[in-house]
């Protein structure tokens, strides 16, 4: 599967025992979900086409169920699979196809890149006898026949971090590192405590040079992002006090470093406070470009003193951090978001009108702070604030098992598409409204869309059990019966993929609709009540 990527309210005014303030929601505008009779997964790496549609990527060990299981590869340990991209509408409302990722059956790739003759450059890790983990690059053709393959690494563990583009056709890599020896050569600390490990590769896969950064603790790799003098800068985190990592100021802090473009190091700067400001590749740091020099960078937070100032801590647990600084690493304005117990990041992305969308994970069961409902082990949250980082809203879902979100997408109207997965269910339990009450497999993948729009901190949402639609999928008739019993009026509304309306009709109890005039295709059918609760389902409309 993917890597497990995981995930404030400022209280003002508060003079001895501090009591919880419950944030606002933002509004859910629709829930679904699919999965197999195994495990699901959907990745943040979403693409984006030319024409504004939008590709997500999932990955599946299942053999049957509501999934496509015709694109075959191969999962880290030799367990078989299936990935491929889900291709949506521009409104995210329709699903236009679904298609196979590019595959390599050597190794399982973390990335890859599609090359202007049509050819596909994958990079990964490969076990590789002996050495442990390596950095794994290959070209195969746009037919699958490998072109060439280079590997790179040491005797110890080298796993891959993240990889970015570089403006010649080559690539940077950032990878965390126990290796003392062959690519990397150096190593600060103990084989047990990694280093970053910058590795500059051209289009052939040819290393130009590698750069080993940290100190004698460990040090670990988030983003990586291009410089405009053909370097790149480094985000990550790092627990050491020498080396390249002398200014620390706790636990463990956020790790800048800026590199030229023949990998010397120009600048560091620690960021953080007593506490532990940080998390390595199995967690999120992640960064946005501010489109002036600076970044965006989604983080999390233990510390209340030092570089985090807007936190008030109601344990000892992490909680999300939003930094904002400019191209030297100067603080322009940090946030934090969170309650009680641990709230980890996993996924960031910046709204049309600048605004910021931050999802993970509540780890807590308690409520307070910013966190005024929990349903499981662990829930899905996600943190809306504008362009300065002042928080706005949020909304926790999940049953009451685990779930984490692990994409989001913003759509062009304001909204935006939140992603994750979510274990098996034990019923009955608690949920969310609309949250998936079963589940095909161990582990499924749930898709909401999220509005901008406080709703405060009740939902005016209309029971899924309420009304039924049937035959679904149909191409002749199809009925919509209300099944409580009441006589009251009921507003329909359904649009098409495009977000055309296709009809709008009030009934008091069922109403038949005539389809067979419809295209084929998926419409969504939303109903309200006389008290403004509502609900969304989706028609499938078959070809004759």
């Amino acid at each position: 599967m993917t890597k497990h990527l995981f995930f404030l309210l400022l209280i003002a005014g508060c003079t001895g025992v501090c009591k919880p303030l419950y944030a606002q929601r933002c509004a859910q505008l629709s829930m679904e979900s699919f999965g197999g009779n195994k495990s699901e997964g959907v990745s943040d790496r979403v693409i984006v086409h030319n024409d504004g549609t939008f590709s997500l990527y999932v990955e599946s060990e299942s053999t049957t169920g509501n999934i496509n299981t015709s694109c075959s590869a191969i999962f880290p340990g030799g367990g078989p699979g299936s990935f491929y991209y889900r291709r949506y509408n521009t409104a995210g409302t329709s699903i236009l196809n679904e298609y196979c990722a590019p595959k390599t059956t050597s190794f399982y790739p973390e990335y890859w890149f599609a090359q202007p003759n049509g050819d596909t450059i994958f990079i990964g890790n490969k076990e590789i006898p002996g050495r442990s983990d390596e950095i794994a690059i290959e070209r195969r053709s746009a037919s699958g026949v490998l072109l060439w393959s280079k590997y790179y690494g040491g005797t110890g563990s080298d796993g891959l971090g993240n990889v970015i583009p570089a403006p010649d056709g080559g690539f940077f890599i950032a990878t965390g590192t126990n290796s003392t020896d062959g690519d990397v050569g150096l190593h600060y600390g103990s084989g047990f405590d990694a280093d970053i490990w910058i590795l500059r590769v051209d289009n052939s896969g040819d290393k130009l040079w590698g750069k080993v950064l940290g100190g004698t603790l460990p040090d670990l790799p988030g983003d990586i992002k291009l410089s405009p003098d053909g370097g790149c800068y480094v985000f990550g985190v790092t627990a050491s006090v020498d080396h390249d990592a002398i200014g620390t100021k706790g636990e463990s802090d956020l790790y800048i470093v800026k590199l030229d473009s023949l990998g010397q190091k120009q600048w560091h700067r620690c960021l953080g406070g007593t506490g532990s400001d940080g998390s390595g590749y199995d967690h999120a740091i992640l960064c946005l470009e501010d489109g002036i020099g600076g970044f965006y960078i989604l983080n999390r937070t233990s510390s209340n003193d030092g570089d985090v100032q807007r936190r008030v801590p109601l344990d000892d647990g992490p909680d999300f951090w939003l930094v904002h600084i400019d191209s030297l690493a100067h603080i322009l304005w940090e946030s934090t978001f969170g309650g009680p117990g641990w709230q980890v990041p996993s996924v960031f992305c910046r709204a049309a009108d600048g605004s910021f969308w931050m999802g993970g994970q509540n780890l807590s069961s308690r409520t307070g702070g910013m966190i005024e409902v929990t349903y499981g082990m662990t829930d899905s949250w996600v943190v809306h604030a504008d362009s300065l980082g002042n928080f706005i809203n949020q909304r926790s879902f999940g049953n009451n098992k685990e779930d984490q979100v692990d994409m989001l997408y913003p759509l062009p109207d304001g909204t935006v598409l939140a992603g994750g997965r979510y274990y098996e269910p034990t019923t009955p339990g608690p949920a969310s409204p609309g949250f998936p009450q079963t589940s095909e497999g161990e582990l499924d993948i749930f898709l909401t869309r999220l509005g901008p729009e406080t709703v405060g901190v009740r939902d005016k949402i209309l029971d899924p059990a309420t009304w039924e639609v049937f035959p679904n999928p149909g191409n002749r008739l199809i009925q919509f019966r209300v099944k409580n019993g009441d006589k009251h009026k009921y507003a329909l509304l359904i649009t098409d993929g495009a977000g055309r309306t296709r009809c709008k009709a009030t009934f008091r109890d069922k109403l038949e609709l005539d389809i067979s005039q419809w295209a084929a295709g998926i419409y969504r059918a939303t109903l309200s009540d006389r008290s403004g609760n509502a609900g969304t389902k989706n028609i499938v409309v078959s070809q004759p």
